[in-house]
């Protein structure tokens, strides 16, 4: 599956006749990713697209909707054109299930991908046609309830990200989820080009009795996927909650790859520096996602023999064994990037120096290899 997501990168020391966007208080570069990852285990199969996204200059104030819709150049083009990319590229046609938040709720997408499998989240309203499609789907029987784990969400020091995803604690939420299928009706402002209706299965996951003070949970999520049994839907459900390691992602290359203490100069040369460090924030999530789900394994698995024996020769403090583990790699790697063994499992930063520091190593060894004193 592909998961797709949108996070602003903000820079301190950005300007604006740099060639960088305005991004809250600051200036900087804004990020659409595609990520595939394995679905029964969301181990990172790799980055399968990346784009930088910048305001469309044909923009301007008091535009109607359908202008805002003709623009060739209007941001949210990539929310139907990278899957479309990612789509043209994969040897078997349709074969991965594209997985989109928020911002990819737009019937011009719905019918950009109606021969793809998708699973969208859409976004809440109280009024016209979507809200009907809402209600009437509110109104269909329970197919099953499940208690689900929410996740702690940290306050962030942008307060863009803190609207797009307010802080919470983390809690269990017991939801209801129910699923029919709908006609999407083609919003009155776009052009007769575009099918009046489009056939879709909506899922409703929906937390009737949420704790006091605590937003319930409540997800619509839009998909031509099966619906025909709990199963298919909850597998779906599981899918979505499992979205958030994008997210974890983008954790990885902001604080892992220590992002915002780097300083391009410009916008082009922000984007050569986004080249070189985005395959090690994904180098950074397996390794992360590793930790968790098999920490014993062999590292050969992920971690060839060649790069294993540069970390036995530069890893400090204890060695790693004949037999490596994911786990040995992992601490390994945490030493290298300065982590103290008293100060409890390693977090993404010290490991992200690690990382780095280990990548130069590496490059000093294959210098040495490939060019040896005569």
């Amino acid at each position: 599956m592909v998961v797709y997501d949108t996070s602003d990168i903000p820079l301190r020391s950005a300007g604006p006749d740099q060639g960088f966007d305005k991004i809250g208080d600051y200036y900087g570069l804004r990020l659409h990713v595609a990520m595939a990852f394995c679905a029964q285990s969301w181990l990172p199969l790799g980055l399968v697209g990346a784009k930088r996204v910048r305001a469309s200059p044909n923009r301007t104030k008091g535009q109607s909707s359908y202008q805002v819709w003709r623009d060739p150049q209007k941001p949210s083009r990539r929310w139907f054109e990278m899957p479309l990319q990612i789509e043209a590229r994969l040897k078997a046609p349709s074969s991965a299930l594209h997985i989109c938040d928020l911002e990819a709720d737009s019937y011009e997408l719905f019918d950009k991908l109606k021969d793809s499998r998708v699973l969208i989240r859409l976004k809440s309203t109280r009024t016209g046609h979507r809200a009907r499609l809402y209600e009437q789907v509110a109104q269909s029987p329970v197919l099953f309830e499940r208690t689900i784990e929410l996740s702690t969400r940290s306050k962030s020091s942008w307060p863009a990200a803190n609207k797009k995803h307010p802080p919470r604690q983390g809690r269990s939420a017991h939801i209801e989820v129910r699923a029919q299928a709908v006609m999407l009706e083609r919003p009155k402002y776009l052009p007769a080009s575009l099918p009046a209706t489009l056939e879709y299965n909506l899922i409703h996951a929906f937390e009737p009795n949420p704790p006091a003070g605590e937003d319930p949970v409540n997800w619509h999520l839009l998909t031509r996927e099966p619906i025909d049994t709990a199963e298919q839907v909850g597998e779906l459900v599981d899918l979505y909650r499992g979205r958030w390691n994008i997210e974890d992602f983008f954790k990885c290359l902001k604080t892992g790859c220590q992002l915002n203490k780097r300083l391009p100069e410009s916008g082009e040369s922000a984007e050569a520096m986004l080249a070189l460090l985005l395959p090690m924030a994904w180098q950074l999530l397996t390794l992360r996602q590793m930790a968790r789900l098999a920490p014993k394994a062999a590292a050969e698995q992920f971690f060839p023999k060649e790069r294993l024996d540069v970390l036995r020769a530069t890893s400090a403090g204890k060695k790693l064994p004949p037999r490596a583990s994911v786990r040995h790699v992992i601490l390994a790697l945490a030493q290298l990037g300065g982590h103290i063994s008293t100060n409890g499992p390693p977090g993404i930063l010290v490991l992200g120096r690690g990382y780095e520091t280990f990548l130069a190593f590496e490059a000093g060894f294959k210098a040495a290899r490939d060019h040896p004193k005569h």
